[in-house]
């Protein structure tokens, strides 16, 4: 791990004194959400969650300008928890009373067996976030950042140096059910900062960061699920064509979009977006506008899929694999295992095709040197929006020959 100049720490001057509902918030991004909302200045941090809360253990890593035994402190004096099920509607309006704004981060049903539950997927994902914007109208909070992810506007076919214009999924051709459920939470929460109807005196505001694959330390997701599969002899062979591209982002770097994003929905100045939306059938796309909008977020370094994990192989003293299979193979074998469809889902069509299928958001060094997926202030066409500041604090650094490292830190 390398490191350079350090930059400037992020400055988000709306947060400070400021309270918050984290939805998800004892999950791994929300919990380091809460931590760095904590960092600068939050006097309030409420975590919604159906997991029982995480202690925090002090770490390196552990957002700065404040060190791990202040923050320690203050995790114990200025969060709360909250246990609260998305499909309950007064557990919600409980979890989001007397707070500023809300990070809408849980959801369900991205992998494993909880794909299969479609009823309990569409609930949580589609039902909750309707229960979270009707609170947030009815309390008078100010503020809802949904974290949606990149496959709203990704159906299977490659997408190359694209970007917020993007049109979304029509419903029958999302990848897989969570997709489809995450693109119709998306366009509820971004129609809540145009609907009018609320007796409210301003109307609530919204945006949706939509994150490519997030790792990170001590990540529970993907990562041990790998390395199970090297330490067994799995990790074996890739799929489909080395020149295939996907983009993964470093999860502090995600936060950071996070809280940008809300920072400037609490702005005093912040614009309202049109009265009209764009067409039902593409995403909504302002320039200069956060109110009303989404943002890709990544690391801005398009790579392969294997090729992301060849330095956590080498790390761990495991060859990189040489044989490759071909996708036909794979997608033919991966249908075989859909069925029946109560099986375990192991390397099934919806986890194969994103990890296959080229799908990145620009190609541009100029505009990935300030973040072009976010669109914040940046050279590159069609991407001049308003969140201004965002740049990946981490980067992969794939190795040379001998080398382990990972990330190089900026």
């Amino acid at each position: 791990m390398s490191t350079t100049a350090a930059a400037p720490p992020p400055s988000y001057p709306n947060l400070h004194g400021r309270s918050f509902a984290i939805t998800g918030g004892c999950g791994y991004v929300g919990h380091r959400i809460a931590l760095h909302l904590l960092a600068h200045g939050a006097t309030l941090v409420r975590r919604l969650d159906v997991m029982a809360p995480r202690p925090h253990a002090p770490s390196a890593f552990d957002p700065k300008p404040l060190g791990s035994e202040t923050l320690n402190a203050l995790f114990e004096t200025r969060t709360e928890y909250e246990r609260c099920d998305l499909r309950d509607r007064e557990a919600v309006r409980r979890g989001l009373r007397g707070v500023d704004a809300v990070f809408h981060v849980a959801s369900f049903g991205m992998s494993g067996r909880d794909m299969l539950n479609t009823a309990m997927v569409m609930a949580v994902n589609v039902d909750g976030t309707r229960h979270v914007l009707d609170a947030a109208n009815e309390l008078g909070v100010q503020a809802v950042c949904y974290t949606s992810t990149t496959n709203v506007c990704f159906s299977g076919r490659p997408l190359v140096n694209q970007d917020e214009r993007l049109p979304y999924v029509p419903d029958h051709q999302h990848v897989d059910y969570y997709s489809r459920t995450k693109c119709i939470a998306e366009q509820l929460v971004l129609q809540a900062a145009r609907d009018t109807s609320h007796t409210r005196a301003q109307a609530l505001r919204t945006c949706a960061i939509r994150p490519a694959g997030i790792y990170g330390e001590a990540e529970e997701r993907h990562l041990p699920r790998i390395v199970a599969l090297m330490r067994r002899g799995l990790f074996c062979f890739t799929i489909g064509s080395p020149d295939s591209l996907v983009e993964f982002v470093y999860v502090d770097n995600l936060v950071h979009a996070h809280l940008l994003a809300v920072d400037k929905l609490l702005s005093s100045d912040l614009p309202s977006p049109p009265s009209t939306p764009s067409s039902s059938s593409s995403s909504p796309w302002s320039p200069g506008l956060v109110n009303g909008e989404a943002f890709f977020i990544s690391d801005c370094q398009p790579i392969n899929n294997f090729e992301f994990f060849r330095p956590l192989l080498l790390g761990l003293g495991y060859s990189y694999p040489r044989l490759r299979l071909p996708f036909l193979f794979m997608y033919y074998l991966a249908f075989m295992i859909e069925v029946p469809p109560s099986a375990p889902p192991a390397a099934t069509l919806s986890r194969l095709i994103p990890c296959i299928h080229t799908h990145y958001l620009s190609d541009s060094l100029v505009a990935c040197t300030s973040h072009r997926i976010a669109n914040l202030q940046l050279s590159a066409p069609h991407s001049s929006r308003g969140l201004q500041g965002t740049r990946p604090a981490v980067r992969l650094e794939m190795p040379e020959p001998h080398s382990h490292s990972l990330v190089r830190l900026e």
